[in-house]
C-alpha cells in the first residue's frame, strides 16, 4: 500500500503524528522511488521553514520522527 506524498498526509508524518503503517508505507515509497525522495525532501524543507523559528522541545521530538526517512533519502543519494 503506497501512501503517495501530498499536502494532506505529509504534515502528520513530519509532525510525528503518523501511524506506524503510514510511516512504513512512506519509507517503502522513499526507498523505491526517486520522485518520492524528491517530494519528501521538498516537504522537509517546507517543514523546516515553517517550524524552525519555534525553538521548543516539541520540535526536537518531531525531528526524531523523520530521522529514519531522512537517513533513507541520504543513503539513496550516495548510490
Amino acid at each position: 500500500m503506497a501512501t503517495g506524498l501530498n499536502d494532506k498526509n505529509i504534515w502528520p508524518i513530519l509532525e510525528g503524528n503518523a501511524s506506524e503503517e503510514e510511516l512504513f508505507c512512506l519509507k517503502k515509497d522513499v526507498e523505491n522511488s526517486a520522485e518520492a525522495r524528491k517530494q519528501f525532501a521538498r516537504y522537509r524543507r517546507l517543514w523546516n521553514l515553517t517550524y524552525r523559528s519555534c525553538l521548543t522541545p516539541i520540535i526536537i521530538y518531531k525531528e526524531k520522527a523523520c530521522k529514519a526517512l531522512i537517513q533513507t533519502i541520504n543513503k539513496h543519494k550516495k548510490i
